[in-house]
């Protein structure tokens, strides 16, 4: 939690990552450190948008919220940028449908 730039988490609004966030910004808190920046991905008016359970959190803590809204269509546009921003390997799940 030692920090020269403000403290952010990533928040998809599922047990795990809320569970940082709560813990981190109650320290954050004893130490009288600024607030949390969170950051969420919401997809609305999908079966995988968490982005209701993120503003729960959000409104518990105080954190400071920032949603982005990905477009999936605009990917094989940025997929170069993004992995160069990463700096390393990642993964996660990925359906593979119609070539992509």
């Amino acid at each position: 939690m030692r920090s020269d730039v403000p403290v952010g988490s990533c928040l998809s609004g599922g047990l795990d990552s809320s569970t940082v966030v709560c813990l981190a910004s109650k320290i954050l808190k004893g130490f009288g450190a600024p607030r949390q920046e969170v950051f969420t991905s919401s997809f609305p008016g999908t079966a995988i948008d968490e982005a209701g359970y993120a503003r729960q959190v959000i409104d518990a803590t105080g954190c400071a919220g920032n949603f982005v809204y990905p477009d999936f269509s605009k990917l094989e546009k940025y997929l170069d940028d993004i992995v160069w921003h990463q700096e390393e390997p990642f993964g996660g799940r990925v359906h593979w449908r119609n070539g992509w």
